[in-house]
């Protein structure tokens, strides 16, 4: 995907994903399989959150102050996943 995407080996800016599904099914296969070499980070300007998949196969959601946007994310995580929250 990034060969496709003309993103130089070593690149370590920022991107803008244009296909977040394609992409999803190319980074958490290589996350489970613990082929990873790094730990994508995505950031919400609008929203001021960042969260991460990480190779070790755990996801982390930082956020600086509660908002309509986070305590729905929170809820979702909630209700579809075990979600072991720390505040």
């Amino acid at each position: 995907m990034l060969r496709e995407s003309s993103i130089e080996l070593g690149f370590s800016g920022s991107c803008k994903c244009l296909n977040w599904d394609k992409f999803l099914s190319i980074v958490l296969t290589c996350l489970l399989s613990h082929k990873a070499p790094y730990s994508p980070i995505f950031y919400n300007k609008i929203h001021n959150f960042f969260f991460y998949f990480h190779h070790s196969q755990s996801i982390g959601f930082y956020f600086k102050d509660d908002s309509n946007t986070i305590v729905s994310i929170l809820n979702r995580a909630r209700i579809f996943y075990k979600l072991e929250e720390s505040r």
